[in-house]
């Protein structure tokens, strides 16, 4: 954790190259706040977990910063998303100039993975409606697509939160040029959508299921043309917890939180897909008894070359915990 820093939240995960591994996540005195900003961590040694070292946090960016770029007044900002591809990484972190995350933006910047010092520069505000271009987040990570004209580009789940909750997907080029945006469903109540690719063809969405949803975990089947199925309902609950999917070797995995009577984020659980309406508990990756604690918010990185999976989550607002699976191991135990 940066020093004297009590608080943060919401991690992501990038490969910088085959030793390093970037994580970033907000921090500050509380979520909300004003001295807030957006910092990261480099783990060198990536693929030797008893031996890989993260190094000390830097800054990213705050509030003030943003301003200055977006030449917009920024009150707060918070829930980065880092992604790689073509020796680029993309940062997404959601700014609020007047008000709550409801009437957020979006905000785009990027940096070179192969550098020794990682700086990132401004590009623009995401642009997703004519009006006033407001209420849109990020959070989960984006996957990478084969665009028509066969070179590479990526999907990037976001969602729409004032008034009508709901999902968004944004088709985008290896620069972060939208090319589409795709609404997988008009149900109301279903926010941070995870998505992951079941196969070349097909991938599937998950949601976190705001009061409006009833509290049941939904999926939903899609293909590489982006159409959708309708909604199903999973044997889970979903009691307004951010969630992550990941497919390894055509099986699909979920960590979610199962409640305790402490909190309803008190386990931090993986399960694997049966099939799209069921789910089956392997078993808790973490638990808080913390009163009202979290082990929450998880994010994954899947390095098949490697055998590992990354993964970063939210410790009771405290800190960021990073842990690592091995992909062997987990077949194995399958």
């Amino acid at each position: 954790m940066p020093e004297n820093i009590p608080s943060a939240h919401s991690s992501t995960l990038a490969i910088l190259d085959n030793s390093r591994l970037l994580s970033a996540y907000f921090a500050g005195s509380k979520e909300g706040a004003k001295d807030v900003a957006i910092y990261a961590n480099i783990l060198i040694d990536k693929n030797n977990p008893e031996s890989a070292t993260w190094q000390e946090p830097f800054k990213i960016l705050d509030r003030k910063i943003l301003s200055k770029d977006a030449k917009e007044y920024i009150s707060k900002i918070g829930n980065p998303v880092l992604y790689t591809i073509n020796n680029t990484i993309h940062l997404f972190v959601v700014g609020v100039s007047i008000g709550g995350w409801a009437t957020s933006k979006i905000y785009h910047y990027t940096a070179s993975a192969d550098s020794e010092k990682i700086t990132f520069h401004f590009q623009k505000a995401l642009h997703l409606s004519p009006l006033l271009n407001i209420s849109n987040l990020v959070r989960t990570q984006p996957i990478e697509i084969t665009l028509h004209n066969n070179q590479q580009g990526f999907i990037l789940p976001i969602y729409h939160e004032i008034a009508n909750k709901y999902a968004l997907n944004l088709i985008m080029d290896s620069q972060g040029k939208i090319l589409q945006i795709s609404k997988p469903s008009n149900a109301q109540g279903l926010l941070q959508p995870s998505l992951t690719a079941l196969d070349s063809t097909h991938c599937l969405l998950a949601y976190r299921a705001h009061k409006k949803a009833n509290s049941i975990l939904y999926t939903q089947a899609c293909n590489n043309q982006l159409k959708y199925s309708s909604l199903i309902k999973t044997n889970l609950e979903n009691k307004d917890n951010s969630l992550n999917l990941f497919t390894i070797n055509e099986q699909t995995f979920l960590l979610y939180n199962t409640t305790k009577q402490n909190s309803p984020r008190a386990n931090l659980t993986l399960a694997k897909m049966k099939n799209y309406e069921t789910f089956e508990k392997l078993f808790d990756l973490d638990t808080t008894y913390t009163i009202n604690g979290e082990v929450s918010y998880p994010t994954t990185l899947i390095d098949h070359k490697n055998g590992i999976i990354h993964i970063t989550y939210t410790v009771d607002r405290k800190f960021i915990r990073y842990i690592t699976l091995n992909i062997k191991f987990l077949e194995d135990a399958l």
